[in-house]
């Protein structure tokens, strides 16, 4: 019998933070970049409060060629994994230690073809690995259930302006994975649509599937966003 999970969030939010830009003049050019994010958090269920640290990473990423091009994105430092609905439960085992949180090597050997490899972050969900990039200092609800970053390659193709297709295979939790999708805009609406099919997950050598589906617009200084997500069991 198959089993299903169905998770929706509903959110709004603008961003009080800002990622810092610093361009290292080299023999090749390099930027650097960072940031940091935290804040008081209280939640009443179970009763809890702290101050704490959710983000501070520091990147450096730089480009190279002139038909077939190559560059890198490498970023070092901590992150913490809270959820608005569980913003500090189990926060010791959600703190990464200080390490590699990103880093992979672009290649672009065609016209709006890219190719990823190393550790990347998910394409799938509306937030993104620094939280200070986000909306929120912390992520919605349905973070728990979504991948988060993993040893991998990524294919892109840009199939017009602002419409990209994209297929990956990578190794989160040790697993056979792999997804393809898509991401762009129309109009104002900004989407991504993504199926990603998981091998051995966890210690009980479970198989899942997921549809993730992302559509977000501004309106003024807020944005708005609709994160939906659809798992099933393979067994």
């Amino acid at each position: 019998m198959k089993r299903a999970l169905l998770l929706m969030t509903l959110f709004a939010g603008s961003s009080m933070a800002q990622e810092k830009l610093i361009t290292l003049r080299l023999s090749q050019p390099l930027e650097l970049y960072g940031g940091a994010s935290a804040g008081y958090f209280y939640t009443t269920n179970p009763h809890n409060d702290a101050f704490q640290l959710t983000n501070a990473i520091v990147g450096l990423r730089g480009e190279r060629g002139n038909g077939v091009k190559m560059s890198f994105d490498l970023a070092f430092g901590q992150s913490f994994i809270g959820t608005i609905d569980s913003p500090l439960e189990g926060s010791s085992a959600e703190t990464d230690t200080f390490g590699v949180v990103w880093g992979y090597v672009t290649l672009k050997p065609l016209s709006g073809v890219s190719v990823d490899v190393g550790i990347l972050t998910t394409n799938i969900g509306f937030e993104i690995a620094d939280t200070y990039s986000n909306p929120n200092v912390l992520f919605g609800s349905v973070w728990w259930a979504q991948p988060f970053r993993y040893p991998g390659a990524r294919i892109t193709y840009d199939v017009m302006e602002g419409i990209s297709l994209y297929t990956e295979y990578n190794k989160e939790y040790g697993g056979d994975n792999f997804a393809v999708g898509s991401l762009g805009s129309v109009g104002n609406i900004s989407y991504a649509i993504t199926y990603f099919d998981y091998n051995d997950t966890d210690t009980n050598g479970t198989n899942k599937n997921l549809i993730d589906l992302v559509l977000s617009a501004s309106l003024g200084p807020t944005t708005l966003g609709l994160n939906l997500d659809y798992q099933w069991l393979d067994d």
